[in-house]
């Protein structure tokens, strides 16, 4: 009897001490958690995230750094951020890594639970993948992050129009081709008679009009 108590009492503290025990991860906050929509941002960047800012279509510059009083978002880590924002407009993030900046354009604010940010070093592309809430799409921006960049880089490549200046000065003006030297009597002949049709299918050498040169050497034998 006393060997079958120690027995169950055994598989009992067996059975506590094989279940898992997980340690608690907090997620930082980050912004007004009584306003916003609230964003898992996961920084999938390989480095840190210095500064974060976001800008409505009807604004010319970013709001505050919402990371102003907080520490970078280190590579791989996930936080929660809140913004506040009108679901009627779009909006547009820039982000800073290794103080260099890039925008993040149609920041799904409102239409994601999560966020993935990539940065792409090569072609110097941030981009973002989420799914959306309202289709379930997957979406993945790197195609139009690439094509904004090539196109804002084309604005500033050597544009064919532009006429070259030794001096230092550019106009989009035509260039005039040089004024032609005036024909004399003696080449209008010639091209006339270049430009005659040679039936005989030989060729006939042009016929040139002497009398501009007698009169010369006449003038002078006399």
């Amino acid at each position: 009897m006393l060997k079958k108590t120690i027995v169950s009492w055994l598989m009992i503290l067996g059975m506590l001490f094989s279940i898992p025990v997980y340690a608690k991860t907090d997620i930082r906050t980050i912004g007004d958690s009584k306003k916003g929509e609230r964003i898992m941002i996961v920084n999938k960047t390989g480095s840190g995230i210095q500064a974060f800012y976001t800008a409505s279509e009807k604004e010319d510059t970013f709001e505050a750094d919402l990371l102003e009083n907080e520490r970078s978002i280190k590579r791989n880590e996930s936080c929660y951020m809140y913004f506040e924002a009108d679901a009627s407009l779009t909006y547009d993030a820039k982000i800073q890594i290794r103080n260099i900046e890039y925008v993040l354009h149609d920041f799904p604010i409102g239409d994601a639970q999560t966020i993935e940010v990539y940065l792409d070093d090569s072609e110097g592309i941030a981009y973002i993948e989420y799914q959306s809430i309202e289709t379930q799409e997957i979406i993945n921006t790197y195609n139009i992050e690439a094509q904004l960049l090539k196109e804002e880089l084309g604005e500033t490549e050597y544009d064919e129009t532009q006429i070259y200046d030794p001096y230092g000065n550019s106009s989009t003006e035509e260039v005039s081709e040089p004024l032609a030297e005036e024909k004399t009597e003696i080449d209008e002949q010639q091209e006339q008679t270049q430009s005659q049709e040679n039936t005989s299918g030989l060729y006939e050498p042009p016929v040139y009009d002497d009398s501009y040169y007698n009169d010369i050497y006449g003038y002078y034998a006399e």
